[in-house]
């Protein structure tokens, strides 16, 4: 009788467990999440292109030539996730060419961000004259998005200046075109 009673509280054991450990399953989740650097340039204008138009429409006979010009319509837009939060990444300005006429300077400046977005945007360096060498414009940027469009992200603000020697200027020379290129680097 006692082994009856004892096999019969085995298979009851056995079949109750067996039960039990049929009624879920289990699996692992991984989440990977990647690094991501995005940046483009938006315009309030149908135009990305900055053109610094100089005519001397209300320029008197005797008075000079000033070149004193400055453009807003552009935009930086980014989004960035950086590695384990320990990284952060930085915008840089450079020209292609820097063949300036003597004395003709352009400028750069963002403006700290505004718009839609969230995180960690870093901070806007002040005015930076841009060369063929890239140069920090913005600054410690972590993980964060500008939102898309103008009217969000950094603005800039480009102004055109003259100071050197009235003589240098001339037509010919005028003319110049550069490409302004910004990169988001680690």
């Amino acid at each position: 009788m006692k082994k009856t009673t004892l096999l019969l509280g085995f298979v009851a054991t056995m079949g109750i467990s067996s039960l039990v450990a049929q009624n879920f399953g289990e699996h692992s989740v991984a989440i990977s999440i990647p690094e991501i650097a995005i940046l483009d340039i938006e315009s309030s204008t149908s135009s990305s292109d900055v053109t610094f138009d100089l005519n001397a429409n209300n320029l008197e006979a005797g008075e000079e030539f000033t070149i004193s010009e400055t453009n807003s319509n552009l935009w930086i837009n980014y989004t960035s996730v950086v590695q384990n939060g320990l990284s952060s990444r930085n915008v840089t300005v450079e020209l292609d060419d820097d063949n300036f006429i003597a004395g003709m300077v352009l400028k750069v400046v963002a403006a700290s961000q505004s718009g839609t977005g969230q995180g960690d945007h870093g901070t806007a360096t002040s005015v930076v004259t841009p060369t063929i060498l890239p140069q920090n414009l913005i600054t410690d940027i972590g993980s964060a998005f500008t939102g898309n469009g103008a009217s969000n992200g950094h603005k800039l603000t480009y102004s055109l200046d003259f100071t050197g020697n009235f003589e240098d200027l001339n037509v010919e020379d005028a003319a110049m075109n550069f490409t302004m290129k910004y990169t988001i680097t680690d």
